[in-house]
């Protein structure tokens, strides 16, 4: 038998004497496994969600960045992929602190008559056993945030960028339209490499007119 073909079984051995987890909380604490990977992993939309709720909410953000062209609608992507991620780690907090509801609680919390007193007393002690967990999801969305922070600045940077250089185009075509007017020229804005038209050009050349200060 080949080395080979021992250590396929050896692993096939060791797979079926491997029983996982038996107590509750070894069960509970494999159950949480998929919350430590959640924010981290390269899928965006995990086999349990709703990627229609996803689609839905990616487009509705793009609309309002109004990414346009490649590089800004990649950093539009990026910052509603962070964002999703954030909304998961969000909910899987809230759904760990709801768990410590429904769990039995020790005695001395149990049997505590004031309602608000109690509930405080459950969130501590869900915390407490769940700290790891927890501690790892605001370590995430600390790093999903300065990836979503960082993404929106660029975005920004770029939509400014490309405010800016279609104002300097716009006023190129506007001088040259105004020039040939003045000369009596014929302008015709595609043959210089312009994508307005005249009539967006005699209305830029209007609201200049409009802006000039009173001498």
């Amino acid at each position: 038998m080949s080395t080979s073909t021992k250590q396929i079984l050896a692993n096939q051995s060791n797979a079926e004497k491997s029983t996982g987890p038996r107590t509750r909380e070894g069960k509970r604490a494999v159950s949480l496994n998929a919350l430590r990977h959640g924010l981290t992993s390269q899928l965006v939309v995990l086999p349990n969600e709703d990627h229609s709720h996803y689609t839905r909410f990616s487009t509705a953000l793009k609309t309002d960045l109004k990414p346009e062209g490649t590089l800004e609608k990649m950093l539009a992507q990026t910052i509603c992929d962070t964002q999703w991620r954030l909304e998961r780690g969000r909910a899987m907090e809230s759904t760990i602190l709801a768990m410590g509801h429904l769990e039995a609680q020790p005695n001395h919390i149990a049997e505590l008559e004031i309602r608000d007193v109690q509930t405080a007393m459950i969130e501590a002690n869900t915390w407490e056993r769940h700290e790891n967990v927890l501690r790892n999801i605001h370590i995430q969305e600390t790093r999903l945030n300065r990836t979503l922070f960082r993404a929106m600045a660029e975005l920004r940077q770029q939509q400014a960028r490309r405010k800016k250089e279609a104002e300097d185009t716009l006023e190129d075509a506007v001088a040259a339209y105004t020039y040939h007017k003045q000369n009596q020229l014929t302008f015709i804005p595609s043959e210089y490499g312009f994508v307005f038209t005249t009539h967006e050009l005699r209305q830029a050349a209007l609201r200049q007119q409009w802006r000039k200060p009173i001498q």
